[in-house]
């Protein structure tokens, strides 16, 4: 089996309708940035963005969202997220969350702005594969 080659992504911002050809294409995108300087766009939704808003400015509510929780479910379970990976999923993308237990590794399934979400508040890292990175998925899908 071949490895897909993986490129570190960091989160650079958020963006509001994000626009393709002059059409309106996603009403939220997260803007990232691989190893290589390159800059690319991933729409997610408004939940996503809010959960990524609110890692990214270090702010907490009085009542933690799913991200947090999750993330306390984990630390609970003594359990780590080692990372997150986005790749392609027929015409879309898809995250994989890589969670270190002390029982052992799982790769769990989750929407890429949820793994974001996540991933920014457990300070682990976020993986692209190229294909995301120079890629554009089917936004209407």
């Amino acid at each position: 089996m071949a490895t897909v080659p993986m490129r570190s992504v960091t989160v650079i911002g958020l963006s509001s309708d994000l626009q393709r050809r002059g059409e309106t294409v996603a009403t939220h995108a997260l803007l990232l940035q691989d190893d290589l300087q390159r800059r690319f766009h991933l729409p997610i939704g408004p939940c996503e963005a809010l959960g990524i808003k609110l890692a990214l400015e270090n702010e907490l509510i009085k009542r933690p969202i799913t991200h947090d929780l999750i993330l306390s479910v984990l630390t609970q379970l003594k359990a780590e997220v080692e990372h997150v990976l986005i790749e392609p999923a027929g015409k879309r993308w898809r995250a994989r969350v890589s969670v270190r237990t002390p029982s052992g590794s799982y790769m769990i399934e989750a929407s890429h702005g949820d793994a974001i979400a996540l991933a920014l508040r457990a300070n682990a890292a976020i993986l692209a594969t190229e294909e995301v990175i120079t890629g554009e998925p089917d936004f209407q899908s």
